[in-house]
């Protein structure tokens, strides 16, 4: 198995291991927690709107945001992870 593949399915217990020395090293101010958490609810808010559009196994979505985005419920997760 290659090093990309292996990383991709492991994704999310990565991001629990890689959590704890990421809270452990911060060191957050207020000015860069508010904005934080204001770009990890543009994220939030992008999944929503997102998640609303889609009609699984149904039909190709192409409206709301899937008119811009390939794959906005992945963005939206970007962004959240950029925000924290």
């Amino acid at each position: 198995m290659s090093l990309p593949a292996m990383l991709t399915r492991r994704r999310v217990a990565l991001g629990f291991v890689l959590a704890a020395p990421v809270l452990w090293l911060a060191q957050p101010t207020r000015t860069t927690l508010v904005a934080g958490v204001a770009i990890a609810a543009v994220g939030e808010a992008l999944r929503i709107w997102a998640a609303g559009h889609l009609t699984k196994a149904q039909q190709v979505t192409t409206s709301g945001p899937y008119r811009w985005f390939a794959h906005p419920l992945y963005l939206g997760s970007s962004v959240i992870g950029l925000g924290l």
